[in-house]
């Protein structure tokens, strides 16, 4: 594959935090948007599925997304983008870098909705930067669960493996974090540092997130062949 090695890793770093935007509002805004704009990424998992050195392991994917294009249009983007700007000075002092939002467009932010049954394998973010709106709660399910230390052993991949936990939860035998997600608050990660998943979703209850991604001025690497596993027409892509 014909494409710029991923640069070299930065310091990791990891935050919740409660926002100040109008999730109520936010989530009509969204649902309205994947009612209209939906694509839906269903997804079994493949063969390339353990412990490669890739940003994506083959896991299941089952879940609606709608892209930055379709969100440009919506009340929604101008709320994140004040949202952002609020608070983009402590964003540059987590990750002890200048932040700039994403020039690629099409992925610059999207929104993504997880019904029942719906669950997202576990995979690395291209993005240094990885931030992510709650809009809805999830009193049973749809936990992202976080394994900071690396990716999981095989046996570990299989997301029925994964324990229900409270809201931000250690497993030290493990070494994996469980964040549930609350309407409101707000998640900062390096995205690109530790693999992650999004639990299933097991009741009739949905969860909402709006994922912005962001980068350093030096660093802007984004594979252009990832834009099909995120929106649909590929499966587990290897670097």
């Amino acid at each position: 594959m014909n494409e710029e090695p991923m640069p070299p890793h930065r310091d990791p770093f990891f935050a919740t935090f409660p926002g100040e935007f109008d999730h109520k509002q936010m989530a009509l805004w969204a649902r309205e948007l994947i009612d209209n704009h939906g694509i839906r990424i269903e997804r079994e998992a493949t063969a390339q599925d353990i412990c490669k050195p890739s940003l994506d392991f083959g896991r299941e994917y089952r879940h609606t997304v709608v892209d930055a294009d379709a969100i440009a249009e919506s009340p929604l983007n101008a709320a994140t983008s004040a949202e952002l700007e609020r608070i983009l000075p402590f964003i540059e002092l987590v990750t002890h870098s200048p932040v700039v939002q994403s020039p690629h467009g099409h992925s610059r932010v999207t929104l993504k909705h997880y019904g029942p049954g719906d669950v997202q394998g576990w995979h690395y973010d291209t993005n240094p930067i990885t931030l992510l709106f709650f809009l809805t709660d999830c009193p049973v399910g749809g936990e992202l669960i976080v394994a900071p230390y690396g990716a999981p052993a095989s046996d570990e991949m299989r997301m029925d493996a994964v324990p229900l936990t409270d809201v931000l939860a250690a497993d030290p035998m493990l070494g994996r974090w469980s964040i549930r997600p609350a309407a409101g608050d707000i998640l900062l990660m390096a995205g690109r540092r530790f693999v992650h998943a999004v639990r299933m979703q097991p009741t009739t209850s949905d969860r909402i997130i709006l994922a912005v991604n962001l980068y350093h001025p030096d660093d802007l690497w984004r594979p252009p062949s990832i834009e099909a596993v995120i929106y649909g027409d590929a499966q587990a892509v290897n670097y």
